[in-house]
């Protein structure tokens, strides 16, 4: 397969399976995969990044012995990868789509793997923005709440400003509504897995959501009515 982008790369069935079997090689005799930057374990699978140690340019795209040659991949934390960049000055701006049912804990996630500077493309702080209330998300502002996304989303396609990464939050069930929106925006898909059990539970169990839980349990249904639909 010849790779166009980056991102044709790294949403690829050939790397996501590499990245997949060095998981399992690079794991402990008890299970346990360490992140080979801090060493400390990496405890879920969306938090592991397969990083280059020779960068992947225009020029080694297609060449295998870079891209997917496990000696030029170690296995870190998505915060790591992001202090590796930093660390050797890399220019590289890395763009994450960070997708997953509501109250799959996507933002959580985004603000324990960010650093300062980072740029956070998601729409339920532009609604609260517009709001002032969190989770609330009247039909009065909803063209408003999405020309604002669109523009924040041509930002990051341009890369202008002085961000070094990005993360673009969404609860888009489609894969090929994803994979658009990476195609577009040159991003990096990272998946938080969660049944629509534990959804439902973690809405019902969320106080900040007590006044909008029939909307939200909506969201919900509807993420995992239209999961992996084209």
């Amino acid at each position: 397969m010849i790779f166009k982008t980056a991102n044709n790369l790294y949403t690829s069935t050939a790397f996501r399976k590499l990245r997949q079997e060095l998981m399992i090689t690079r794991a402990s005799a008890d299970g346990i995969l360490r992140c080979e930057y801090c060493h400390e374990p990496i405890i879920r699978d969306c938090e592991c990044i397969a990083h280059h140690k020779t960068e992947v340019t225009a020029a080694n795209l297609n060449n295998p012995e870079i891209t997917l040659n496990p000696e030029n991949l170690m296995l870190v934390h998505l915060a790591c990868h992001n202090k590796i960049h930093d660390r050797f000055g890399q220019q590289v701006r890395k763009v994450y789509l960070i997708w997953g049912s509501p109250c799959s804990g996507k933002s959580t996630f985004v603000q324990k793997s960010k650093m300062p500077g980072d740029l956070v493309a998601d729409i339920d702080l532009i609604w609260q923005a517009l709001t002032g209330v969190k989770y609330e998300k009247p039909d009065s502002l909803r063209n408003i709440a999405f020309q604002l996304r669109d523009a924040l989303y041509e930002q990051i396609k341009t890369r202008a400003g002085k961000w070094k990464t990005a993360y673009i939050i969404s609860s888009e069930p489609r894969r090929a509504g994803r994979m658009r929106t990476c195609e577009a925006l040159g991003a990096e898909p990272i998946y938080l897995p969660i049944t629509k059990e534990e959804a439902l539970q973690r809405l019902r169990n969320d106080p900040e959501r007590v006044n909008v839980q029939l909307e939200w349990e909506s969201y919900i249904n509807n993420y995992f009515d239209n999961e992996e639909k084209d």
